[in-house]
């Protein structure tokens, strides 16, 4: 059984996180469901006597939620994160409701137990020969033409997908490749990041981006959106300047299916073209400069959280310089040894 002042003390901490912190709904959720862990831990216990709790809450993790096959190796630090946050607060917001934690020193001890590490896994990244064959897919009726539109746009510019499904007209300006990811403009960004960022200069994909950009601007006012939804009345199909809904995201996915399927390509979801946007730049990089480029257009804090995530190099990547390099060092040794001869 849970109990009830917990149940009480997490919801003013999501509501903290929503309306002081202002963090973004998705961001929410995740650490409602982090924090869900901590509730089914203590279960009848308060907070307040947290630090008596056996077995601790990571070796908890570890017994329950991991060996279930609910948590990864990085689900476990997150979780522990997130749990280390949420007491923090508690001792800070301490009402008669929401006491303090009998040690406070206990909080320190919420840290992820060493795990073997996992194999590393490379993303899953549409490359620009898989757009180009989906650009390739026929027919081109009003619905496949906007979703071509946007597999072009989505591997250009790197946006996430809900941040492109708010995205208008007025944001955009092709000519320049630029794009106001502005949510003072209706762009949904990350944790309500503002930057302009841009697409890729691959003179083809830009050209489909061109193309139907003309075409909303001569049938659609300024504010209405770059990805519109389309309606079919009788099987007619035409532009709707509906706002997005809490599914255009599911609407964009299920049309990326589509043209994978008519392309004869494993379906991929819209987020892949952001991996495919990043490693498409990061392989092609010739110095820091061109990595920090890559890293701010993909609206990242550091450049450190681009390589984190996206690593620069796969293991084949990472095998064939090395074959490389070894080739280069066996001519190297040749010309040596035919010097010392």
């Amino acid at each position: 059984m849970i109990n009830r002042d917990n149940y009480h003390a997490i919801k003013a901490y999501l509501r903290y996180q929503t309306e002081v912190l202002q963090r973004d709904p998705t961001t929410v959720c995740r650490h409602k469901l982090w924090l869900n862990h901590l509730l089914r831990w203590a279960d009848t216990t308060t907070f307040a006597d947290a630090s008596d709790i056996r077995p601790v809450f990571p070796q908890y993790l570890l017994a329950g939620p991991c060996v279930n096959g609910q948590l990864t190796t990085p689900g476990v630090k997150r979780t522990c994160q997130g749990a280390r946050a949420f007491f923090q607060w508690l001792n800070q917001a301490r009402t008669a409701s929401f006491p303090a934690i009998t040690s406070s020193s206990w909080i320190e001890t919420l840290r992820p137990p060493r795990l073997p590490a996992e194999p590393h896994k490379d993303h899953e990244a549409v490359t620009l020969e898989m757009v180009r064959a989906l650009l390739a897919v026929t027919p081109n009726d009003l619905r496949t033409r906007r979703d071509k539109a946007a597999v072009a746009f989505l591997f250009l510019s790197g946006m996430r997908a809900t941040a492109f499904c708010t995205l208008t007209l007025q944001c955009v300006d092709v000519a320049s490749r630029a794009i106001k990811q502005f949510p003072t403009m209706g762009v949904k960004t990350k944790n309500l990041k503002a930057a302009v960022t841009y697409l890729y200069g691959i003179r083809d994909l830009l050209e489909v981006i061109a193309e139907w950009d003309t075409f909303l601007r001569e049938h659609m006012p300024p504010n209405a959106h770059w990805f519109p939804r389309i309606e079919a009345p009788f099987g007619m199909q035409r532009l709707s300047t509906d706002p997005p809904g809490k599914i255009r995201r599911k609407g964009l996915n299920d049309g990326l299916k589509i043209l994978f399927e008519q392309a004869g390509l494993t379906p991929m979801t819209a987020h892949s073209f952001r991996h495919g946007h990043a490693l498409f730049g990061l392989k092609r990089a010739r110095d820091v400069g061109d990595l920090k480029a890559v890293s701010m257009n993909l609206m990242h804090e550091s450049l450190s959280i681009t390589d984190g995530i996206y690593a620069i190099f796969s293991d084949n990547d990472l095998g064939e310089r090395l074959a490389r390099l070894s080739e280069d060092s066996g001519e190297d040794n040749e010309r040596v040894e035919d010097a010392l001869r």
